[in-house]
This record gives structure tokens, sequence and C-alpha cells, in this order.
């Protein structure tokens, strides 16, 4: 089947996984290939490697939407493309550097909101027990001054103190 190459060239550089390879080269490049190798080059890069962990987003912030790609499995590469990657790109770049402070602090505010969830749990727990729930620990109320204003079935005035103390408050109460 013979088409003319301009005719091949519009084909080709409107395939949705070809065009974004083919429109960043010279005209006389993509001329030169042949329908076999075009073909090829599609079925090449219609087929990504399968990893492991494969994890993409996209998150919208102010003004922009930025995306994050988290890819993990057996390392395939082989060292000459290794050393030849490293060369080519640097590790420590001020957006690495800023998106893994930011994921460090993520990390520490997640655990930290981790224990604190798991040390009330187990206060929860203790206040739930059958022999707190029965039990009374009465807390000053400073705010009421006068017996007249402290009223209410859990409530009393303690005349010595001059102060207002509530029956219902657990022991665990922390301000």
């Amino acid at each position: 089947m013979n088409i003319n190459p301009e005719e091949r060239k519009a084909r080709y550089r409107q395939d949705p996984i070809l065009s974004r390879v083919l429109n960043r080269m010279p005209n006389h490049v993509v001329d030169s290939f042949t329908e076999l190798q075009l073909d090829a080059m599609r079925q090449a890069i219609a087929q990504p490697r399968k990893h492991s962990v494969d994890l993409r987003c996209s998150i919208p912030l102010i003004a922009q939407r930025f995306y994050v790609v988290i890819l993990a499995g057996p390392e395939r590469r082989s060292q000459e493309r290794l050393r030849r990657e490293k060369k080519e790109r640097r590790t420590w770049t001020v957006g690495n550097f800023v998106f893994l402070a930011a994921m460090a602090a993520s990390f520490v505010m997640l655990t930290y909101g981790i224990s604190t969830l798991v040390g009330q749990s187990t206060t929860l727990a203790e206040q739930v027990a059958p022999e707190n729930l029965s039990a009374s620990h009465p807390t000053a109320l400073p705010w009421i001054k006068s017996k007249e204003a402290c009223t209410g079935p859990n409530r009393r005035w303690q005349e010595q103190e001059g102060l207002c103390f509530d029956r219902e408050h657990s022991r665990h109460f922390r301000r």
C-alpha cells in the first residue's frame, strides 16, 4: 500500500499515541520512517511497562494543578542506562527538595495525629469502663459566683469554698 509521504506523515501525526513523539521531530526525519517502523514505534509506545506500584494523581493548588506519579518495581534498566540517566537528571533540585520536605512534614503530622488519637482512645476506653461510669467526680465551676446561679440536678453549692460543683464531669476532663 503506497501512500504519499505527506498523507502518511499527517495520519501518523494525528495518531494520539505517536503524535507526542513525531511532533517533536523534524519533518525530514518523520518522512524517512517506513510504515513498518512507524507501526513498531506505535506498539512500543502503546505498551508501557507494568509496575508493582503505579500511583498517579492530580493535585489542585491555588492557581494550577500538579501531578504526582509514584512508580516502583524491580529494576530493569541496565547499568549503562542508570549511569546515563544519573548524569542527565539532577536529583537534588529545589522542586525535589520542597516536595520531600512537604512529604516529611505530612508524615510527621500524620504520625502525630494517629498517636494522639490512639492516646485519646485509651482514655476514652477508661472513661466508658463500667466502674468509671457510675463514679462521681465533682468539678468546680468558677464562673458561677452565687448559690442562686448554681442550679441543676447535678450541681451543688459548697458554702465553705464559695463555689458551685457539678457532679457530671468525668475525672478525665481536661482543659
